[in-house]
């Protein structure tokens, strides 16, 4: 679920050269406030910087040059640090993001994209924020927006922390903490800049759930100062137990090509203490499942990952749950089911314009995930004017994360007049 990509090698490099000539490490602001604790500048993007990147995005994909007669402004980027708890044991931390907001004056909306699956520190958004799609989304916020992107828990300042990795409650509190902190902030400290209420929400594959799972949220219980205006998720694994538990009702199930996610969400799942009394020991063989925790240490790729592990289930996991997982009557494994179930995203009545984004080949998370959630969303009542089925003919889950960000900054710019 991660977003990997490669862009030309020409392309990398101009756009590092033209991006990092602005960035000035040195400079430090720090405000405090009631939900923001520290923003500190990264780099201020100028409009032509911003336009020269999109012509060069478009030499790869065409629809970028579009975009550049949108552009209004230059864009200051910054990470912004806010105040936030975890569910599961009531600790309050400080946890980090990317905040993006035009240099020029006025009134703007919000966009919140949350990013795929990720294990290495140095890769969290406010950490590597010249990154190929957070430059793009970086951009975005030239054409009229206040983009933020938090790291999730476990990056940035909070990167000391175990990941909660498609924990649902852990993921939508940071979520919303970073927007209520975002307002406060340019409330408060951004001179002739301000919010005009509206929000919209974006992300994909891990991010994808995350975006549906804060828009429930947001719907069924509000987040002052901000009204949701349209969602656009892509390939998420909206439908966890359908992914993770019925590949082992197949007795052909013999391989999981990249075991380290399987392993990076049980190892969350135990430290978060979803599993009960159940451990890794008791859904992984030895050595492995001594092994993961240390695995993920923010340092490790998922190649590294993967190399650790083993990507025959039968190594891999133990007798006993391939065959008790399937079993509704074997209580022993309740706990997992209950814990992959609670996090699933729960349908309801759409109240908010949804579009679900996804790869016709995706290997990674099957389009009959997407396609399951819609019927799920339509049985809960929802309408065909609320949801949108948009596939990606031929592509798989890396190569539609592009196309994916193109056509939902396309929308939301229909959508919201800007500029």
């Amino acid at each position: 679920m991660r977003l990997f990509y490669k862009a030309p090698y020409i392309f990398i490099l101009i756009f590092f050269v033209i991006f990092s000539c602005s960035k000035d490490s040195t400079l430090k602001v720090k405000f405090e406030g009631d939900h923001y604790a520290n923003v500190d500048p990264i780099n201020t993007l100028s409009k032509t910087q911003i336009e020269n990147f999109l012509m060069l995005a478009g030499l790869e994909y065409p629809q970028a040059l579009l975009f550049a007669n949108n552009v209004i402004s230059g864009v200051e980027v910054k990470k912004i640090e806010y105040q936030t708890k975890s569910i599961g044991d009531g600790t309050n931390f400080v946890a980090s993001g990317l905040l993006c907001y035009p240099s020029e004056e006025g009134s703007y909306p919000v966009i919140c994209f949350h990013n795929g699956t990720n294990v290495l520190h140095d890769e969290a958004p406010s950490v590597n924020s010249n990154d190929q799609l957070f430059l793009l989304l970086e951009s975005l916020a030239s054409m009229g927006f206040v983009v933020v992107i938090p790291d999730y828990p476990g990056f940035g300042s909070s990167d000391y922390r175990v990941h909660p990795y498609l924990i649902k409650d852990e993921t939508v509190q940071s979520s919303k903490d970073i927007l209520l902190a975002t307002n406060e902030y340019v409330e408060k400290k951004v001179d002739g800049v301000t919010l005009n209420n509206e929000l919209f929400l974006m992300g994909y594959s891990q991010g994808g759930w995350a975006a549906l799972q804060l828009q429930r949220e947001i719907e069924q219980t509000g987040l002052e100062n901000f009204d949701l205006v349209a969602s656009s998720c892509g390939a998420g694994p909206y439908s966890i137990s359908n992914l993770f538990l019925l590949p082992f009702a197949n007795p052909e199930f013999s391989e999981i090509p990249n075991p380290y996610f399987f392993a990076y969400m049980m190892n969350a799942y135990y430290e978060y203490d979803l599993l009960d009394t159940l451990g890794l020991e008791d859904i992984f063989n030895e050595p492995y499942a001594s092994r993961i925790p240390g695995l993920f240490n923010g340092r490790n790729g998922p190649s590294a990952i993967n190399d650790s592990l083993s990507t025959e289930v039968s190594e891999l996991i133990k007798e006993e749950y391939r065959l008790g997982i399937v079993n509704q009557e074997n209580a022993a494994y309740d706990p997992v089911r209950e814990a992959l179930v609670s996090n699933d995203v729960e349908a309801w009545k759409l109240g908010t314009k949804t579009k679900l984004f996804h790869g016709s080949s995706d290997k990674v998370v099957p389009p009959q995930i997407t396609i399951d959630a819609i019927a799920n969303f339509k049985m809960a009542g929802t309408t065909t004017n609320e949801i949108e089925e948009v596939a990606f003919l031929g592509l798989g889950h890396t190569d539609a994360v592009l196309p994916y960000g193109l056509a939902t900054i396309e929308w939301f710019l229909q959508i919201s007049g800007q500029p």
